[in-house]
């Protein structure tokens, strides 16, 4: 169970949907990432049939945080630590 987090009334199976987020600058580069939490609520999407922002619970979600990785601080790609 989630807790610290509002999901929508109307659902009663809300998951969520821990995901890598880019921090993206107005020139479209990249430079952090952080941690996004992407609520889902799967018993309104077997309803509808329907994969998109209905099943959504927009309230308080996506959570980001609580820090950010400057893409600088990321070793070079293809580098074992």
């Amino acid at each position: 169970m989630v807790k610290n987090c509002v999901s929508r009334k109307d659902a009663t199976w809300n998951v969520p949907e821990p995901e890598v987020t880019l921090i993206i600058n107005k020139r479209m580069q990249i430079v952090g990432y952080t941690i996004g939490n992407d609520m889902s609520s799967r018993d309104i999407e077997a309803r509808t049939h329907c994969i998109c922002l209905k099943r959504r619970s927009t309230i308080n979600a996506p959570g980001l945080g609580p820090w950010i990785t400057l893409a600088s601080d990321m070793p070079p790609r293809g580098h074992d630590r």
